[in-house]
């Protein structure tokens, strides 16, 4: 399930096409491809070597969740 998950990080495609393409279900495809992204990448005790500094992009969340304000900074903690 590797190229599912490069599929979905690098390509515009959805885990329901990707399901649709093997004739799978959403829910099988969906648990795979986590499964695969849980060994790649969070099972991998190097995988922040080298990296001095992380950004996260919380405009989704502040979009979804309408508590806090567009102008507040992003590195702020709410």
């Amino acid at each position: 399930m590797r190229w599912a998950l490069e599929t979905l990080a690098i390509d515009p495609l959805t885990v329901s096409r990707i399901a649709e393409g093997l004739g799978a279900s959403w829910c099988t495809v969906d648990d795979a491809v986590l499964a695969e992204g849980e060994r790649e990448l969070i099972d991998d005790p190097g995988r922040f070597d080298g990296v001095r500094v992380i950004g996260v992009d919380d405009s989704p969340a502040r979009y979804a969740l309408k508590r806090v304000p567009p102008c507040v900074a992003s590195h702020e903690v709410w």
